[in-house]
């Protein structure tokens, strides 16, 4: 399946998902990021599927194996549906090489989930809480991309910046949207 007319919002996993304490599989380590499940429900019922993507080292790290990463991944996704979400796709690079393609910066995962779910990517929102997941995104062309945490000043790929995830809900609505990104658009994403 190729590029089409779906739009979703693409998730970072650890840092926006559930709070990053560095290399997160164990259970009692993944702690869902307040808000999120809001977030992806008014994003839900909007029209947007949801994806998580995800680099992975940890598995090429040893850390943890890709069976425990899959574990990992199949627990988060259980929860978002207790809470109403469906998460159509979660996707992982874990390789530890910046030259992989799939790795972000690199858009790989991005353009696997816009071929894989027939995306429009002008039409989806990115949301991570690194430089890394906003570059990759744009370079995947994605509509609107969102950083989760502090503006620090420096140069960034996002065309905003939220603060808590509940502030993310907003950019549901093209007014919302041009009025935040300073970008003129009568589309709705």
């Amino acid at each position: 399946m190729g590029e089409g007319t779906a739009r979703a919002l693409i998730l970072d996993r650890d840092g926006t998902v559930n709070e990053d304490f560095g290399y997160v599989c164990e259970p009692e380590r993944f702690v869902f990021k307040e808000g999120i499940f809001d977030l992806c429900r008014a994003a839900q019922s909007a029209g947007f599927k949801i994806i998580v993507i995800s680099n992975q080292s940890g598995v090429s790290r040893g850390y943890y194996s890709e069976a425990e990463m899959e574990a990992c991944n199949a627990r988060m996704c259980a929860a978002f549906r207790d809470a109403g979400v469906e998460v159509s796709d979660v996707i992982c690079c874990t390789s530890q090489d910046d030259a992989d393609p799939r790795r972000k910066p690199n858009p790989g995962m991005f353009r696997e989930a816009i071929a894989r779910h027939g995306l429009e990517p002008s039409r989806c929102v990115a949301l991570g809480d690194s430089e890394r997941d906003a570059v990759a995104a744009r370079r995947a062309g994605v509509g609107l991309v969102l950083r989760l945490g502090e503006r620090d000043g420096a140069e960034t790929a996002a065309d905003a910046t939220v603060h808590a995830l509940r502030d993310a809900i907003a950019f549901f609505s093209a007014d919302a949207a041009a009025s935040a990104t300073g970008k003129e658009t009568s589309r709705r994403l």
